[in-house]
């Protein structure tokens, strides 16, 4: 059911599980601006945003939108922080987030 997913996803994500992920075919070197956006689950990011961190090699490029219902974003932007220095969008309640527009212009 809907709830014990939650549950389980919540955890995998707290514990920073990875996820297998399909083979990704793609020339990242063609683009400018790199974009990773995740949503939080239990203060992480979810499991697939964990496989795809140890795959890709971060530069200059790359900032973040990390997403939450309400919760906290606290480990997942120390995370990255201690990846290096990125740009980051900490968005709570997307839905009502009015600015939201106005944040991402600012990547």
């Amino acid at each position: 059911n809907f709830f014990l997913s939650m549950m389980v996803g919540g955890f995998l994500a707290g514990i920073k599980h990875k996820s297998k992920l399909n083979n990704i075919n793609v020339d990242f070197s063609k683009y400018q601006k790199i974009v990773i956006g995740s949503p939080i689950w239990n203060d992480n990011f979810a499991c697939p945003i964990n496989t795809l961190l140890d795959q890709v090699k971060l530069d200059d490029r790359y900032s973040f939108i990390l997403y939450s219902g309400g919760g906290e974003t606290k480990t997942a932007t120390k995370r990255i922080n201690n990846l290096g220095n990125y740009p980051i969008i900490n968005i709570k309640e997307p839905k009502k987030n009015e600015n939201l527009n106005a944040q991402l212009d600012n990547l």
